[in-house]
Protein backbone atom coordinates (compact mmCIF):
# COMPACT_ATOMS: atom_id res chain seq x y z
CA UNK A 1 0.00 0.00 0.00
CA UNK A 2 0.93 3.48 -0.44
CA UNK A 3 0.94 6.09 1.74
CA UNK A 4 -2.33 7.39 0.87
CA UNK A 5 -5.08 7.87 3.24
CA UNK A 6 -7.77 5.73 2.74
CA UNK A 7 -11.28 5.89 4.20
CA UNK A 8 -11.42 3.59 7.22
CA UNK A 9 -15.54 3.96 7.46
CA UNK A 10 -18.67 6.11 5.70
CA UNK A 11 -18.10 8.88 8.56
CA UNK A 12 -14.56 9.17 7.41
CA UNK A 13 -15.79 9.13 3.99
CA UNK A 14 -17.90 12.06 4.74
CA UNK A 15 -15.22 14.05 6.12
CA UNK A 16 -12.85 13.58 3.60
CA UNK A 17 -15.34 14.52 1.17
CA UNK A 18 -16.42 17.50 2.97
CA UNK A 19 -20.02 15.32 3.11
CA UNK A 20 -22.76 15.25 6.34
CA UNK A 21 -23.21 12.24 7.12
CA UNK A 22 -26.72 12.68 8.24
CA UNK A 23 -27.86 14.23 5.09
CA UNK A 24 -25.71 12.83 2.53
CA UNK A 25 -27.82 8.82 2.01
CA UNK A 26 -31.21 9.39 0.37
CA UNK A 27 -33.04 7.52 3.36
CA UNK A 28 -32.56 7.90 6.81
CA UNK A 29 -34.42 5.46 7.66
CA UNK A 30 -34.81 2.85 5.07
CA UNK A 31 -37.85 0.48 5.45
CA UNK A 32 -37.15 -2.12 3.31
CA UNK A 33 -34.15 -4.03 1.51
CA UNK A 34 -34.72 -1.75 -1.56
CA UNK A 35 -34.14 1.53 0.28
CA UNK A 36 -30.94 -0.57 2.01
CA UNK A 37 -29.57 -0.90 -1.10
CA UNK A 38 -29.69 2.04 -2.70
CA UNK A 39 -28.45 3.66 0.73
CA UNK A 40 -25.64 1.04 0.29
CA UNK A 41 -25.18 2.25 -3.40
CA UNK A 42 -24.74 6.08 -2.37
CA UNK A 43 -22.14 4.61 0.69
CA UNK A 44 -20.03 3.33 -2.07
CA UNK A 45 -20.47 6.13 -4.12
CA UNK A 46 -19.09 8.18 -1.37
CA UNK A 47 -16.08 5.91 -0.21
CA UNK A 48 -15.34 5.99 -3.63
CA UNK A 49 -14.99 9.54 -4.38
CA UNK A 50 -12.81 9.86 -0.72
CA UNK A 51 -10.57 7.00 -2.14
CA UNK A 52 -10.32 8.68 -5.32
CA UNK A 53 -9.80 11.96 -4.12
CA UNK A 54 -9.21 14.58 -7.40
CA UNK A 55 -8.49 11.93 -9.76
CA UNK A 56 -11.11 11.24 -12.66
CA UNK A 57 -11.90 8.49 -15.19
CA UNK A 58 -11.56 10.32 -18.32
CA UNK A 59 -13.77 8.07 -21.04
CA UNK A 60 -12.37 10.33 -24.11
CA UNK A 61 -8.72 8.49 -22.91
CA UNK A 62 -8.61 5.31 -24.21
CA UNK A 63 -4.70 5.33 -22.66
CA UNK A 64 -6.07 6.01 -19.20
CA UNK A 65 -6.35 2.90 -17.21
CA UNK A 66 -9.26 2.52 -15.02
CA UNK A 67 -9.39 0.09 -12.33
CA UNK A 68 -12.40 -1.41 -10.38
CA UNK A 69 -12.65 -4.25 -7.91
CA UNK A 70 -13.95 -7.86 -9.37
CA UNK A 71 -15.85 -10.10 -7.16
CA UNK A 72 -17.24 -13.84 -7.02
CA UNK A 73 -19.92 -15.60 -5.77
CA UNK A 74 -19.85 -18.00 -2.69
CA UNK A 75 -21.70 -20.00 -0.37
CA UNK A 76 -21.42 -16.91 1.83
CA UNK A 77 -22.04 -14.24 -0.58
CA UNK A 78 -19.92 -12.25 -2.78
CA UNK A 79 -15.87 -11.84 -2.11
CA UNK A 80 -13.32 -9.71 -3.16
CA UNK A 81 -11.91 -11.43 -6.07
CA UNK A 82 -9.10 -9.23 -7.99
CA UNK A 83 -8.71 -5.81 -9.14
CA UNK A 84 -9.30 -5.26 -13.07
CA UNK A 85 -8.49 -2.41 -15.81
CA UNK A 86 -9.47 -2.71 -19.38
CA UNK A 87 -8.71 0.39 -21.57
CA UNK A 88 -9.05 -1.69 -24.59
CA UNK A 89 -12.58 -0.35 -25.64
CA UNK A 90 -14.84 1.37 -23.44
CA UNK A 91 -17.04 -0.96 -22.17
CA UNK A 92 -17.63 -0.63 -18.63
CA UNK A 93 -18.86 -2.98 -15.76
CA UNK A 94 -19.02 -0.26 -13.06
CA UNK A 95 -19.36 3.07 -14.35
CA UNK A 96 -16.98 6.05 -13.70
CA UNK A 97 -17.96 6.65 -10.21
CA UNK A 98 -16.99 2.70 -9.16
CA UNK A 99 -13.31 2.69 -11.07
CA UNK A 100 -10.24 4.31 -9.57
CA UNK A 101 -7.24 5.40 -10.77
CA UNK A 102 -4.53 2.29 -10.11
CA UNK A 103 -5.40 -1.61 -8.79
CA UNK A 104 -4.25 -0.86 -4.87
CA UNK A 105 -6.96 1.46 -4.89
CA UNK A 106 -9.54 -1.04 -6.46
CA UNK A 107 -8.43 -3.63 -4.36
CA UNK A 108 -9.23 -1.58 -0.83
CA UNK A 109 -12.35 -0.80 -1.48
CA UNK A 110 -13.75 -3.98 -2.89
CA UNK A 111 -11.62 -5.76 0.09
CA UNK A 112 -12.57 -3.33 3.37
CA UNK A 113 -16.47 -2.65 2.11
CA UNK A 114 -17.42 -6.21 1.21
CA UNK A 115 -20.35 -5.92 3.10
CA UNK A 116 -22.06 -2.47 1.46
CA UNK A 117 -20.73 -4.41 -1.88
CA UNK A 118 -23.15 -7.15 -0.83
CA UNK A 119 -25.90 -5.25 0.05
CA UNK A 120 -26.05 -3.86 -3.31
CA UNK A 121 -25.15 -7.08 -5.22
CA UNK A 122 -27.35 -9.72 -2.70
CA UNK A 123 -31.20 -9.62 -2.22
CA UNK A 124 -31.33 -9.95 1.35
CA UNK A 125 -33.03 -12.58 3.07
CA UNK A 126 -34.62 -11.55 6.23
Amino acid sequence: MTNKKYPRSFAHACAMTKKNPKTALPYAKPKNDFQEALNAVATLWIIAQAIRGTWEADYDNSNQKKWYPWFRKTASGFVFSNAFCDWSFSYSATGSRLCFENSEDAEYFGKKFIKLHNKVLLISKK
